[in-house]
């Protein structure tokens, strides 16, 4: 068993190897997009190796996912000892979640109006837009009831492996002795897929050096110049909501602020390069609970919950992003806009999984409903890849950042790790 230097030891290389991977991969993209147009190789290396090594690395780390999660959330809430305690820090994560986006929302709206954002663009108004709308409240409650456990976990549908892995072990509670047996067994596949979780991080840095290559040779740099200010804009007010909102929310825990950001640096850097808080998942908890200190029985079903319905990062781009493009085209938004266009982005966040480009999805629902031409979202695009490896480290570090704070109201949170 390591011991805790060597553990910290480990996590400081880590961490460097990260940025080194994104480094390089950010140069060797560059080297590579410069090349002469006649090296048509350069293609074939870009699809044929990079992206294939890329790409593999992140279907291993979903193919962890739903296991993880599954095995995770049986022996944390089986082991937190009382459904009812279950139930009340669900609801106390669903109430964090909520709070934490209206801070996200208000930052974007907040940034994107101090610094005027779009004013001085000129863009004509498209003669007809439509969307699709945000599913029906009925639909939303029939989408998150697993109706095959098997699609469940092929689908990777995070409502619907929470609610499973809640049943199952509410079934293991009362089975008495077989339960137990049950339970002990769920208990040691844990461990084994933790240890499978370390085994894959391993590779990490040549997967991460692999996707920024290939991310670094396909953007299109024009775009990015064009709307440098709405890149820089969005990326100050992610870093303002995650020192504000997820500092208050640390500190009033009781907790040390710095020394949660400074812990979970590596965690946000392995999401900012995945781009997916789903995937994003089995490396979080490992983390939360071995850097962190919060025991596993709450840990599992806590960060789990807030996965599902906490996008803080996502909420922060939407609102700024909606007053941009507003502004783009020379639309007046009242209060009343701004009022409607934050309750569509929480149940947007609410309603859509965390995986890459949802937040473009969910962003052009928010533009339809307060009379914003969606093709809006056209004059964003070329920076968003960028933005949403951004927004998801901020989605990531709000999940354990709640995550911690419940950990510390239910004793669940051991200080000496935390703080070591």
């Amino acid at each position: 068993m390591q011991t805790d230097a060597a553990t910290t030891s480990l996590n400081y290389r880590f961490t460097w190897q990260i940025i080194l991977a994104m480094f390089i991969g950010i140069i060797a993209g560059l080297v590579i997009r410069n090349l002469p147009a006649a090296w048509i190789v350069k293609v074939d290396l870009i699809d044929n190796v990079f992206n294939v090594v890329g790409t593999v690395f992140l279907l291993l780390i979903r193919t962890l996912i739903a296991p993880v999660l599954f095995i995770a959330l049986i022996d944390g809430i089986y082991n937190f000892g009382s459904l009812k305690k279950s139930s009340r820090l669900a609801m106390s994560a669903i109430i964090l979640a909520v709070l934490t986006t209206v801070a996200a929302i208000g930052f974007g709206f907040l940034i994107a109006n101090l610094f005027h954002l779009g004013v001085n663009s000129v863009q004509p108004l498209p003669t007809d837009f439509k969307i699709d709308p945000l599913p029906t409240v009925p639909q939303f409650i029939l989408s998150i009831i697993p109706g095959n456990p098997i699609t469940a976990f092929v689908d990777m549908n995070i409502f619907q492996i929470l609610i499973l892995g809640f049943l199952f072990a509410a079934a293991l509670s009362y089975a008495g002795v077989s339960g137990k047996k049950i339970a002990d067994f769920t208990a040691d596949l844990k461990v084994a897929m933790t240890a499978l979780t370390r085994w894959l991080m391993r590779f990490a840095p040549y997967g991460i050096f692999c996707l920024m290559t290939v991310l670094c040779f396909k953007l299109n740099y024009n775009l990015i110049l064009d709307i440098f200010g709405y890149f820089l804009t969005i990326l100050l007010a992610l870093v303002v909501h995650a020192a504000v909102t997820y500092g208050f929310l640390l500190f009033a825990a009781g907790l040390n602020p710095l020394t949660f950001f400074k812990k979970m640096f590596s965690t946000a850097l392995f999401a900012f390069n995945i781009s997916s808080s789903n995937s994003a998942i089995p490396f979080s908890l490992e983390q939360i609970e071995h850097r962190l200190g919060v025991k596993n029985q709450l840990a599992a079903f806590v960060f789990t919950v807030c996965t599902a319905l906490n996008k803080n990062g996502t909420a922060v781009m939407q609102a700024a992003a909606a007053v941009f493009i507003a502004h783009v085209y020379h639309i007046n938004i009242d209060p009343s806009s701004y009022l409607v266009a934050g309750l569509i982005i929480i149940l947007a966040s609410i309603m859509t999984a965390g995986i890459p480009g949802t937040g473009l999805i969910t962003l052009s629902m928010v533009l339809a409903q307060i009379g914003v031409p969606p093709q809006g979202i056209v004059i964003i695009i070329g920076v968003d890849r960028l933005l949403d490896m951004a927004r998801t480290a901020i989605n990531v570090l709000g999940n354990a950042a709640i995550t911690c704070a419940l950990g510390v109201k239910s004793s669940q949170l051991d200080t000496n790790i935390y703080e070591s």
